[in-house]
């Protein structure tokens, strides 16, 4: 059987897929997924960059 580049394409990443290590869904849990903080500016307060005529 001869084995075309193109069927390499389609074979390595289905070989990749099942060698992969299955990943447990304990960690997957919103609980456990960082979070990330978030600031509330009023438009005052906000630093004007690169403009000095204001």
């Amino acid at each position: 059987m001869t084995c075309s580049r193109r069927d390499f394409g389609l074979l390595l990443p289905s070989l990749a897929a099942a060698q992969a290590v299955p990943v447990s869904s304990v960690d997957n849990d919103v609980e456990h997924l960082p979070v990330m903080k978030t600031e509330r500016f009023a438009f005052d307060e906000i630093p004007l960059i690169g403009r000095d005529d204001v």
